[in-house]
């Protein structure tokens, strides 16, 4: 909690003793002027004032007692979420400190790394960045033991916003959105022979509308579906020909329009990817 004003109860006692004490200063007041007003009308009305009177200091001592038991309960109430409580504060920043099986070294709050560190795995893992609340989070950089390294944003503990992924293993570069750990939205993937696409995403596939170049000259450009040339599609061969129509599944599929390097066009019918004229 830390704070009295995180409590509930807080604004609660706050506006009882704020009535107690104006009510109190109140009737004080008002008694005061009935007395006196009655004594400057009826001289003779001194011994009733005097009698009543003595009612009346009895119950402004009651509501004196009141507003006393009202002022203590608040301030009972502020001791117990205020006084003799620390208020979350960051701790002492680059303590090492034991975290998802690593070290942490960097700010931290309540003993979790919170704000800017460097967590270390004894594989030889490690990230460079944001935390928050003990988990990496914010812009990042962390390196893989096995020479991969992601380097963008992430949500507790995945990666998830605008980042590049350099694959240690395989040589390959993506760069682009990621959701939830997996590449998803518009992004580009450089192969290591060469390969390129570019273009949507989902869940890790290549999916929606992209470009595939080959490092042989052709080019595929059109939609996708998980992975797969699926919807409309253009293939352009090196040599200058294309062939543009439906796929499915990675297949030519129906009727195809096919264009020369002069510019002639003809038409042909493919099924499951097989020409039949």
């Amino acid at each position: 909690m830390g704070w009295a004003t995180d409590n509930i109860l807080y604004p609660i006692f706050l506006i009882v003793s704020i009535v107690g004490v104006v009510s109190s200063i109140f009737f004080s007041i008002l008694i005061h002027l009935r007395d006196r007003k009655a004594k400057q009308e009826n001289p003779s009305a001194e011994k009733w004032v005097r009698k009543n009177g003595k009612a009346s200091g009895k119950k402004l001592k009651y509501g004196l007692i009141g507003l006393l038991i009202t002022c203590v309960t608040f301030l009972g109430v502020l001791a117990y979420t205020n006084w003799g409580r620390t208020p979350d504060m960051p701790d002492i920043p680059n303590t090492p400190i034991m975290v998802q099986g690593g070290i942490f070294e960097g700010e931290t709050v309540d003993a979790h790394p919170h704000g800017r560190g460097r967590l270390t795995w004894e594989d030889g893992t490690f990230y460079d960045g944001e935390f928050a609340n003990g988990m990496m989070h914010g812009q990042g950089k962390r390196t893989y033991a096995d020479g991969s390294i992601y380097d963008g944003k992430w949500t507790y503990n995945l990666r998830n916003g605008i980042g590049t992924w350099l694959c240690g293993s395989c040589g390959r570069i993506y760069e682009g959105e990621w959701v939830a750990d997996q590449q998803h939205g518009q992004g580009r993937l450089t192969f290591a022979n060469g390969n390129v696409y570019e273009g949507e995403w989902a869940y890790g596939l290549y999916h929606g509308q992209g470009r595939f170049t080959f490092t042989d000259g052709n080019v595929y450009d059109g939609e996708w579906a998980y992975g797969l040339y699926h919807g409309w599609g253009t293939f352009i061969f090196a040599d200058g020909h294309k062939q543009e129509g439906n796929w499915v599944n990675g297949l030519r599929e129906g009727l195809f329009t096919m264009t020369n390097p002069d510019g002639t066009t003809f038409t042909g019918t493919f099924i499951n990817g097989e020409w039949i004229g």
